[in-house]
């Protein structure tokens, strides 16, 4: 009448499923390390330009004392509007 799934069959796809989730728990495994390195390198990199930018400026190579870079003074500029003394129509 219609198609039935056997134990035999359900083992063997259950097996296929379990060799392909070790596959992937594997690869995000790989894929952590290389992450955890990668963060391992940038931080070194980080700290290195810390380093250099503080011999620079004359041995200062805590990260906290360094300058924000200075930004240009900008100047407000101020608006003027002429006043309504009542004396003639505006709207003309």
């Amino acid at each position: 009448m219609g198609d039935f799934l056997t134990a035999a069959d359900f083992r063997e796809a259950l097996e296929k499923i379990f060799a392909e989730f070790t596959s992937i728990k594997s690869e995000i495994t790989t894929i952590k390390g290389e992450q955890s390195r990668l963060s391992v390198a940038v931080n070194r990199l980080q700290s290195d330009k810390i380093e250099a930018e503080g011999s620079a400026r004359g041995g200062t190579t805590d990260a906290f004392s360094l300058e924000p870079p200075s930004f240009p003074h900008q100047t407000a500029h101020k608006l003027r509007f002429p006043r309504y003394d009542g004396a003639m129509d505006p709207v003309v």
